[in-house]
């Protein structure tokens, strides 16, 4: 759909998609709880990414 309603964007959506880790890399550097996600997302055990309505808690 994006390449279809945005065609001459200067994301390199083809390239991102190929592989969803590098859109999560790009997700890491501005939002902090994401970071080290693709290492930590391979753990059999997983982990909880921590998110303020499941805590209900305001993150402000």
């Amino acid at each position: 759909m994006a390449a279809a309603t945005l065609p001459d964007t200067r994301v390199p959506r083809h390239f991102l998609v190929e592989d969803y880790g590098r859109i999560r890399d790009l997700i890491e550097k501005v939002y902090p709880d994401f970071r080290g996600y693709n290492e930590r997302i391979l753990k059999p055990d997983g982990f909880r990414l921590p998110l303020p309505p499941a805590t209900r808690r305001s993150r402000w």
